[in-house]
């Protein structure tokens, strides 16, 4: 159960940022109005890190931040994926902070506030304060954040020496009181084959077990990234009009389509989506003319083979039927191994 906890949380993180796409841009902390609180997203470069805040590379300003109220995070390449251009969001405390290289690029959300010459930023009125620090292009931002759905919690992460040295020791314990009771000694030596219940998978039979477990966590996360993948994409999005107000007060809007207008995403089983047959795309409302690339970098144009709420619907059955099989045929090959060593166990005994 631990890659899903550790997934949720990756899935957690990324959604703090994804709901801050509607805030708007701060073009310049000098702009900011004198005393007033502003929410909103700030990208900038960073010329040195104190204990209080960030100095920003053109010298003039520098931002107080909050530390206790701080989520930060650093966007970098996943190096230990298997699949390409995968990126992941690792949390940092603010001391970790101060030993980042100068010149890094930060995206910045919260409440801006001018005072003086003192510019502070805080989390208020439900807006995070979020600090993100990656590298690139700004204008790529979005597209790594969202690569960040579709990385697969791995079987090994920090809860699975805990789980397995805990079940380890609780089957100890359990087995050494079964073998101070009076009991048949059948069931003593299936208790203590018990034991090692955890090692039992990758003994054959049950080996075929852990492949098709694989196969299947592998299959289902490709279904739930994909529906992750769209929800990012559309969050908030008037489901019933279909269309979304930006930062700029331009139109984003989901629009059906004879024909696609732009790139095409399509789920990772496309007879997902062969009952519909309507084309849907995404992009920014232009008055008489077709869909245009947005004007906000956290908004993108694309097109899909179905409705979004179909699609994330049907995503996400088979990401659950993916779950049950894996599990099951986890399982049932475990059972098979602790059938077969309790039975030999039994023949050696007689």
């Amino acid at each position: 159960m631990g890659f899903f906890i550790v997934g949720e949380n990756r899935n957690t993180i990324r959604k703090k940022i994804v709901a801050t796409r509607y805030l708007p841009f701060v073009e310049s902390l000098e702009d900011l109005s004198l005393g007033e609180k502003t929410p909103g997203r700030y990208f900038g470069q960073i010329k040195h890190i104190n204990e209080t805040g960030l100095c920003f590379s053109d010298g003039k300003n520098f931002l107080t931040v909050n530390t206790e109220n701080l989520n930060c995070y650093e966007l970098k390449i996943d190096n230990l994926s298997k699949k390409k251009n995968l990126y992941k969001l690792e949390k940092f405390r603010w001391k970790d902070v101060m030993a980042c290289n100068n010149n890094a690029n930060v995206f910045i959300t919260g409440s801006f506030k001018k005072n003086d010459d003192k510019i502070s930023v805080d989390s208020e009125y439900g807006i995070p304060l979020i600090l993100v620090f990656f590298e690139g292009d700004k204008k790529d931002f979005w597209k790594k954040i969202l690569k960040v759905s579709v990385e697969r919690p791995r079987t090994m992460n920090p809860f699975s020496i805990f789980s397995v040295l805990t079940g380890f020791f609780a089957m100890l314990i359990f087995t050494g009181f079964i073998f101070t009771k009076d009991y048949d000694s059948s069931l003593n030596y299936t208790v203590f084959t018990a034991l090692f219940f955890p090692l039992l998978e990758f003994l054959p039979p049950g080996l075929f077990g852990i492949f098709l477990y694989k196969y299947y966590v592998k299959k289902g996360y490709q279904f739930l990234n994909y529906s992750r993948y769209i929800e990012d994409q559309v969050f908030g999005v008037s489901v019933n009009h279909r269309t979304s107000i930006m930062c700029d007060s331009n139109v984003y809007e989901i629009r059906s389509v004879e024909k696609p207008l732009s790139q095409v995403l399509y789920p990772p089983y496309q007879k997902l989506c062969m009952e519909k047959k309507d084309w849907f795309s995404c992009g920014m409302r232009i008055p008489g003319k077709e869909l245009g690339e947005p004007s906000d970098i956290f908004f993108e144009s694309f097109s899909l083979p179905a409705s979004p709420d179909y699609l994330i619907q049907r995503s996400r059955t088979y990401y659950h039927m993916c779950v049950v099989l894996a599990f099951g045929f986890n399982l049932i090959g475990s059972i098979m191994n602790m059938y077969i060593l309790v039975k030999i166990l039994t023949l050696l005994l007689q």
